[in-house]
């Protein structure tokens, strides 16, 4: 029987084997977020492949915005090499003062989240709440 060895992986700061290379230098890596604005709403489109929608968490508080990701993982196996790793992400936004927070929605759907957030009157995105991801 022939074992073969692996090559060490040269990483920016480590020259270690793949298992250390993983542990010690786990890239944390936020999702790109487009913000666009139309005559009615304003949309916040993330790029969040491999997560479910029980996975997003969004939630509103004193006019900031703040979009959660976690996955728990479970160990089931061992990637060699990974390019991009979501397991724990927040990403937070500063509303202008007509956003309405109060009627926003959220569509998870292919990888790409959608928030949509109407514009109303003055000072109506001080509300503190949690948006359900549909």
């Amino acid at each position: 029987m022939i074992v073969a060895k692996r090559n060490p992986v040269k990483t920016n700061n480590y020259d270690v084997n793949h298992k250390q290379a993983h542990m010690k230098n786990n890239p944390f890596v936020k999702p790109a977020v487009t913000i666009d604005e139309n005559e009615e709403e304003y949309l916040f489109y993330a790029l969040v492949p491999g997560m479910e929608k029980k996975d997003i968490q969004i939630s509103s508080e004193e006019g900031i915005l703040t979009i959660k990701g976690v996955i728990v993982t479970l160990g089931r196996f061992y990637r060699d090499r990974c390019d991009y790793s979501l397991t724990e992400w927040s990403r937070s936004f500063h509303l202008p003062s007509n956003a309405d927070i109060l009627m926003a929605t959220a569509v998870y759907q292919n990888g790409e989240l959608v928030i949509h957030i109407p514009k109303g009157k003055e000072d109506s995105n001080k509300a503190s709440l949690n948006i359900y991801v549909y």
